[in-house]
């Protein structure tokens, strides 16, 4: 289990593979799989805006 960066809510590892991003349940911030074992998640990289240039 690991712990949201932001909240600090436990996140289980369900069926999540490492690379996977996804939202947290409570605070909604964009998680990335880090690792799988030991199971690990980070803030998710953000991508640039592109604004079509």
């Amino acid at each position: 289990m690991a712990d949201c960066p932001e909240c600090g809510r436990a996140i289980e590892k369900s069926n999540l593979i490492e690379g996977e991003i996804f939202p947290c349940p409570d605070c909604g911030l964009e998680l990335e799989v880090t690792a799988v074992e030991p199971f690990r998640v980070d803030t998710a990289p953000r991508e640039a805006e592109d604004w079509g240039e």
